[in-house]
């Protein structure tokens, strides 16, 4: 009876000492999971919602499986590619006068804030996230004010096995976000 109660101390000694590491260990490492992703989805979209806006210019960094990678510069207008451009990989940021090649409107309508929203639903639904710094499985983060995705990551690979992420990962960032003035005014 008494080696019971020993023992009985000595696992939950163990038990209590593991999960302390793992909490010291997840802050440590920088993971995080979001435990309301739908609730900060609807809080975005409610905000873009309210901002009311029709017309906007959009610069996105954009690292996709199966389509070409780059920097995509947008002009939308009531949630329709008005124009759109790809710049190639890194030149935009330091080319002072890159060269930018026209694309079709549909080869870059996965990029509009609707069709961010629209992605982000979906990994809204299937998640909650875990990031561990830049090895994040999935991801989405949003502008403070008017709520249009800033960061969309999703890993559809499921397993990080050596460089096999770079083969099944969507990546998208913002890098320019501006709100066009109507054309009536």
């Amino acid at each position: 009876m008494g080696n019971t109660r020993r023992w009985t101390a000595i696992a939950t000694g163990i038990l209590v000492t593991s999960i302390v590491i793992c909490a010291v260990l997840w802050v440590w490492l920088g993971l995080r999971i979001d435990v309301l992703p739908q609730r900060v989805h609807v809080d975005a979209v409610g905000r873009w919602e309210a901002a009311q806006i029709d017309r906007y210019r959009m610069v996105v960094r954009v690292q996709e499986t199966f389509r070409p990678s780059g920097v995509y510069e947008l002009m939308v207008v009531d949630d329709s590619i008005e124009s759109a451009q790809l710049f190639s990989t890194g030149a935009y940021r330091y080319d002072p006068n890159p060269i930018p090649f026209d694309v079709d409107a549909t080869q870059a309508a996965s990029y509009t804030v609707e069709s961010l929203f629209t992605r982000s639903q979906r990994l809204a639904d299937d998640l909650p996230v875990i990031n561990i710094h830049t090895l994040a499985t999935s991801h989405i983060s949003y502008d403070p004010e008017i709520g249009y995705p800033q960061h969309y990551v999703e890993n559809t690979c499921g397993l990080l096995v050596n460089d096999a992420i770079q083969a099944c990962v969507t990546e998208v960032i913002v890098l320019e976000f501006e709100v066009l003035a109507d054309q009536a005014e």
